[in-house]
């Protein structure tokens, strides 16, 4: 079976309609991390299809901590493992990624990679 990474990504436009939305509906537009549970209400499902979610932290009002330079270091880390566990308990063939920040597909695509060495590529184009 072949593996499927997709990433969404909105211009200025889109968030301005998304804004809209949530303030008809009296709500303020989340914070990235909520994006993703936005995304999986609206994204079409399957029967052979089950949802994951990696717990991430929301307390963004504490100091920012900082290991080796690195702001929330440790924090990331921490995601970065449960991502992949999750990934290893499920055993799945594909999967799809949705909202998160910059680094969320990199424990799946870890995970595609050592489950298909041969099949997994990484694409660097250039604008």
């Amino acid at each position: 079976m072949s593996s499927t990474l997709i990433q969404f990504r909105t211009d200025d436009a889109s968030k301005i309609k998304a804004s809209s939305i949530c303030e008809r509906l009296g709500i303020d537009l989340p914070p990235y991390y909520d994006g993703s549970r936005i995304l999986d209400m609206i994204a079409p499902g399957g029967e052979h299809m089950e949802c994951a979610e990696v717990p991430v932290k929301t307390n963004f009002a504490d100091t920012v901590p900082v290991a080796d330079g690195i702001a929330w270091k440790n924090e990331l880390m921490e995601q970065q493992r449960t991502a992949y566990v999750i990934c290893e308990e499920k055993d799945p063939d594909r999967i799809i990624v949705l909202g998160g920040d910059c680094s969320v597909e990199q424990a799946p695509f870890d995970y595609l990679h050592g489950k298909y060495p041969e099949d997994t590529k990484l694409l660097d184009v250039k604008k």
